[in-house]
């Protein structure tokens, strides 16, 4: 340490004798320059001088030579281990427990739903075309469209040239003979529950080589959703609507899309338990007698139909039994978003939960 010391202070006093002979030298105006300059090298040289006498000399050289690098190789491991590249050909279990085999990174990728579509863009890739009613984000609009989710165009998505085909589980499946003629993997992808949603994007980040932020995304969601999931009235009973062309009213269920986004919050589901009815999947046949024998606290609609097709909301009260419910008469009947809760199901879920969280708290 003395040895140090010294050296220090030759250095100190060669300054110092340095800046004699500039200040001799200099004119007037300078010479208050070099004095500044001088009055920093004495204080960078107490705080060294200071510094050196607290810290041994192999202390120092242990912090440089020994704990920096440990860190870093530390560092670079745990990165290496938890986010592996995914080494082609990759076999992935979809949501119909098909194994699919993807022999090499997909780059022509289609997706002929707007669950599956939102999924892949939410990962940072993106696809060469898409269903008609694939239109989130924004710049998917500019991209071909390959006939419907409902009724795809085999012949078209030919024409496309794809490696890789992403459908929905639960409405797509009868397709999956007819797409077969492609001659390329098949991924199905579901959003029936907060699980669903993050299980898929887990599927998707494995085919797709994008681990790392398929992590990234599920970590997001999740904490997004524990976070509404505080201060919420669990005491609400809800039932969510919808209406067909014939009028007929079918409540959705906990097993539905929209009755997963009400439980997320603990409230209380008046359709919980009932069978399965209607063209709608998880949805249940709600009659005249069950609105007589019910009195949710809220009542939430969804009308998929466009304007000028009127909102299932302000029709409500013309059916039989509505207009006495108590939630009709305190206006505490809402209709939401259909894109959100019906037609795009998928990683917008934390909008979905949101937007029922914002009615049940006003």
């Amino acid at each position: 340490m003395s040895r140090v010391k010294i050296l220090s202070r030759n250095s100190f006093f060669s300054v110092l004798i340095l800046l004699n002979i500039l200040i001799l030298n200099a004119c007037q105006s300078d010479r208050r320059i070099v004095e500044e300059i001088a009055l920093e090298t004495v204080v960078v040289e107490k705080e060294v001088i200071k510094e050196v006498e607290v810290i041994k000399e192999v202390e120092v050289e242990k912090i440089v030579e020994k704990e920096v690098p440990v860190e870093l190789e530390k560092i670079i491991e745990k990165t290496m281990i938890e986010v592996p590249e995914t080494s082609y050909p990759v076999s992935v279990t979809d949501m119909l427990n098909q194994n699919v085999l993807i022999s090499k990174s997909p780059e022509r990728i289609i997706s002929i739903s707007p669950t599956a579509s939102e999924m892949i863009y939410k990962l940072g890739k993106n696809v060469i075309a898409r269903d008609s009613s694939s239109k989130f984000p924004e710049e998917i609009l500019d991209l071909p469209t390959v006939g419907s989710a409902y009724t795809p165009n085999i012949e078209m998505i030919i024409q496309q040239e794809p490696d890789l085909l992403v459908i929905e589980a639960l409405t797509q499946s009868r397709f999956m003979k007819d797409l077969a003629r492609l001659n390329v993997p098949i991924l199905a992808v579901r959003a029936t529950s907060l699980n669903d949603v993050t299980q898929s994007m887990k599927i998707l980040g494995s085919a797709l080589d994008v681990k790392e932020k398929s992590d990234e995304v599920i970590f997001d969601i999740n904490a997004k959703i524990d976070l509404l999931k505080k201060n919420v009235d669990q005491s609400q009973d809800i039932i969510i609507l919808i209406s067909d062309a014939d009028r007929n009213i079918y409540a959705a269920k906990p097993e539905s899309y929209a009755g997963a986004v009400a439980q997320i919050l603990g409230l209380g589901n008046l359709a919980e338990g009932m069978s399965d009815m209607g063209p709608y999947p998880g949805y249940t046949l709600w009659t005249p007698e069950q609105v007589a024998t019910s009195n949710p606290d809220y009542i939430f609609t969804i009308s998929p139909a466009p304007p000028p097709a009127p909102k299932l909301s302000t029709m409500l009260p013309m059916f039989p039994g509505y207009a006495n419910l108590d939630a009709v008469i305190n206006n505490k009947v809402k209709e939401l978003n259909p894109i959100l809760f019906m037609q795009a199901p998928g990683p917008r879920m934390i909008n979905a939960v949101e937007e029922i969280k914002s009615y049940i708290n006003e």
